[in-house]
């Protein structure tokens, strides 16, 4: 290995580092997109230190020193305060990698520490530089290296939110150039021809006209449209749907709506998979679930007022109940498609019913506000579509005006009003200095909404920062980043206004999502994706309930205030508010339900990814038994190639003719040879080669074949004969290769 090394020029040597740094950046870049990890800088500085420490030809010992040390400090730089030369901090790590080290072999990685992923993750970047000097400077050969990079940006590229465009170009080029510096190298070490620099000059320039030639054309020539659908979101969708019906579900999922919010921060996960379609007379807001307790760093939320249920077509919410001075602008109907099956309702405010068409009961989470189909206890089922009836609140400025910390008693749960006692001081001082000055609650959440508005903040999908150990999540956008989406905002506003004094909670749903056509009756239909998933503040009013606010910057709210009213809504006739009858009755589409009076489910008509999708998830178990089997046979057929190869080679050569195969066939025989165990030594001639193979075998079968190959490459293939002639005694001395 030594020996190889020391032939390859330093200059050439620092060339293949650089090189081999820039395409395995091309894996680390993806990761700061796609996952929630932060300080990548640490990492990136790591990989330059590893492969300066092989430039420099430093000595083992003190490489793994100065990395060990390097790898210490940073994971304590990262998660501990205590001082670097303190023993405190060491005893906490080895607890965290025994205690961890326990779940990873329980296969529970999801409870794995930061602390700990973040030294597998310096342990892995450390086996991954070692073993590109291996292929770079031992092997001379990058290939699979180049074709994983490759493959592995395509993946990203397809099935994630990833742009993978220029990545491909960039490893494109590094894999070229590697690979071509690594060829000539090669041929250099094993021949003189190439040891001048005019050989190397001579070779280089058309090298690297090709490799502009390639990379300017690949770049820049027209793409045509892909012919096959996008498989990303069908793939999205299968493994969405079996994690949502897994004990976790929605956590973890890379798509826009996630239940596990205990964590915010990093950048947003969504893509243009289309969640549902809704038909409906204009866009709305679509509500999932609320949460009220803010811990520092996200949401939870607590079921202690217990689930309410419901049959089809009862009444899912008493407006009564939202607010006695709220009124209502019309009676609207929706009807929402989604495009796999899910286990939740996302519905508009004013809901009043619901109709599925199927004999669905429903539960209402009467803390979270969540609505599920449901069967038993112990089944939970998912729905495809259902239809809402509901009416659209508005309210009155003057009502909203008269609700004040001194003249309103607060009739929510004390909750709302909850902060952690680790939230900053500076943050109730803000919230103080926005709303200085406001009388009543309503002025307040308009100034907070109104700041968090304002050109100092910026809406930012992906340099999105996660708060440190020690940091508020609320108080790191406010005073630090500045930047972030809609989660960042709406906790933001919801922490602002409980420090006025204003009782509010978060909610999570959908925003209105694209517009596509009308139809003749006037209603529209709205197209809602995984990139609409968004989060707002609801600020309670003790005489018009919940209301929402929208401080997104970007976003526009749809709550409907007015500013001037003919007389008070107290002295309007109160009337109760009949059952709303939608425009046209909403019914299932027809090959989900039956005629009979049963109102069995019929499979629907089923598109070829449909039909796809029915299958794997018809056929999971036995698909997962085969793809285990197919891959022990491979790793058998792997391991045991000596065994099987040579006898495929015969096979393959016992067929052809020509003088030409000779050649061909005996490089195939000293390649099986070596990997049979027989190596050929540095500076060994063929002949005294040939003399050890046949002492080996007691036989004098390579000698006579050498003699005929060297008289091939001395005097050409003329006088060499047919190839039939020296056929069998390849077999045999290739069959011994299989002993």
């Amino acid at each position: 290995m030594s020996r190889q090394m020391e032939k390859t020029p330093a200059f050439l040597t620092v060339v293949l580092y650089v090189l081999g740094f820039s395409l395995l950046m091309e894996w680390i870049k993806p990761l700061s997109q796609l996952t929630e990890t932060g300080n990548f800088n640490v990492f990136i500085v790591f990989i330059g230190m590893a492969f300066f420490l092989y430039a420099v030809k430093a000595p083992r010992w003190i490489g793994i020193i100065l990395k060990g040390v390097f790898i210490l400090f940073s994971i304590h730089s990262l998660y501990f305060g205590e001082s670097f030369f303190q023993l405190t901090w060491v005893i906490k790590l080895c607890e965290h990698v025994w205690q961890n080290t326990g779940l990873l072999f329980s296969d529970k990685l999801d409870s794995l520490s930061n602390e700990f992923r973040s030294l597998l993750f310096f342990v892995l970047l450390w086996l991954i530089t070692y073993l590109l000097r291996y292929w770079m400077l031992v092997k001379r050969n990058m290939l699979l290296f180049f074709i994983m990079t490759v493959i592995y940006v395509c993946i990203l590229d397809t099935f994630t939110r990833y742009d993978g465009s220029k990545a491909i170009v960039h490893s494109m080029a590094i894999g070229l150039i590697l690979l071509g510096i690594l060829f000539f190298q090669k041929i250099k070490e094993e021949g003189p021809f190439l040891s001048f620099p005019a050989h190397w000059v001579k070779w280089l320039i058309p090298f690297s006209i090709f490799v502009s030639a390639v990379l300017v054309f690949g770049y820049e020539m027209p793409k045509s449209k892909a012919i096959l659908p996008d498989p990303g979101p069908f793939i999205n969708s299968i493994l969405a749907s079996d994690r949502l019906n897994g004990p976790r579900g929605l956590e973890g999922l890379d798509m826009g709506l996630r239940e596990n919010d205990t964590r915010l921060g990093g950048p947003f996960i969504g893509d243009n998979q289309v969640v549902f379609e809704a038909k409906v007379d204009s866009d709305q807001y679509w509500k999932v679930e609320t949460k009220d307790t803010y811990t520092g760093k996200g949401w939870t939320s607590e079921d202690s007022k217990g689930n309410s249920f419901y049959t089809t077509g009862e009444m899912i919410w008493k407006l009564e109940e939202q607010g006695k001075d709220t009124s209502y602008g019309g009676q609207k109907s929706a009807f929402l498609i989604y495009q796999h099956p899910m286990p939740y309702l996302a519905y508009p405010y004013g809901i009043q019913s619901i109709s599925s068409g199927l004999p669905n009961n429903f539960v209402l989470n009467d803390q979270t506000e969540k609505i599920t189909p449901y069967e038993s206890d112990t089944t939970h089922p998912t729905i495809v579509q259902y239809g809402i009836n509901y009416v659209v609140p508005e309210y009155q400025k003057k009502e909203l005006e008269s609700t004040t910390a001194e003249g309103s008693k607060n009739e929510e749960d004390p909750k709302y009003l909850e902060l952690p006692k680790s939230l900053p001081a500076r943050v109730k001082k803000l919230a103080a200095q926005i709303t200085k000055g406001d009388k009543n609650w309503y002025d307040k959440a308009v100034d907070i909404e109104s700041y968090l508005q304002s050109g100092q903040f910026t809406y930012d999908k992906k340099n999105v920062a996660i708060p440190g150990k020690n940091q508020d999540y609320v108080d790191q956008f406010l005073f630090i980043t500045k930047r972030g989406y809609c989660d960042n905002f709406s906790t933001s506003m919801v922490v602002l206004l409980r420090a006025a004094g204003v009782p509010a909670r978060w909610v999570k749903g959908y925003a209105p999502g694209n517009y596509t056509n009308s139809t003749s009756d006037g209603t529209r239909t709205y197209q809602i994706t995984n990139n609409d998933a968004h989060s707002w503040p609801e600020v309670w009013f003790p005489k018009d309930g919940w209301i929402p606010f929208e401080p997104t910057k970007g976003f526009f709210g749809q709550t409907i205030v007015h500013e001037n009213v003919q007389g008070s809504l107290a002295e309007k006739e109160q009337k109760p508010l009949a059952p709303i009858q939608p425009k046209k009755p909403l019914k299932p589409q027809k090959d989900l339900l039956d005629n009979g009076s049963n109102a069995k489910i019929k499979a629907p008509s089923q598109s070829n990814m449909q039909k796809i999708s029915s299958f794997v998830k018809n056929h999971k178990t036995s698909m997962i038994i085969s793809v285990i089997f197919f891959a022990i046979v491979c790793l058998f057929l792997f391991l045991y190639r000596k065994k099987w190869m040579p006898f495929i080679l015969i096979w393959l050569y016992r067929k052809k003719s020509g003088t030409e195969t000779f050649a061909k066939a005996y490089l195939l025989l000293l390649k099986q040879l070596d990997q049979y165990g027989i190596k050929r030594k540095e500076n060994q001639t063929l002949r005294e080669y040939a003399v050890y193979v046949d002492s080996y075998f007691e036989t004098g079968t390579m000698m006579m074949l050498t003699k005929q190959y060297e008289k091939y490459l001395y005097k050409g293939a003329e006088d060499l004969g047919d190839w039939k002639e020296y056929s069998e005694l390849w077999e045999n001395l290739i069959r011994k290769t299989a002993g």
